[in-house]
């Protein structure tokens, strides 16, 4: 995230927060310049959700989307690899 806000790009990051904390994307706003970190827009919703994807798809243009979801620690994954899949 920090290097797309620092090459001028902006970022929206989709994230429920079942495994994170606010404080990280808070970190990352601490990261860039000020002006940058308003580029930085944050959506508390869930990527299994339709609802919560076609409400944000209806309010936001996007050029590129890249998906980063998966859980932090390996083992995580690894012991359960269908939970993080979404409907898209």
């Amino acid at each position: 995230m920090e290097q797309l806000l620092n090459e001028g790009f902006k970022v929206s990051i989709i994230d429920n927060l079942d495994n994170s904390i606010i404080e990280a994307v808070d970190r990352v706003k601490e990261l860039v310049d000020p002006e940058l970190s308003k580029k930085l827009q944050f959506n508390l919703s869930d990527l299994k959700s339709r609802d919560d994807l076609d409400k944000l798809f209806f309010k936001t243009k996007f050029d590129v989307v890249i998906h980063f979801a998966a859980f932090k620690a390996v083992g995580e994954s690894v012991g359960n690899p269908l939970s993080i899949l979404t409907i898209i």
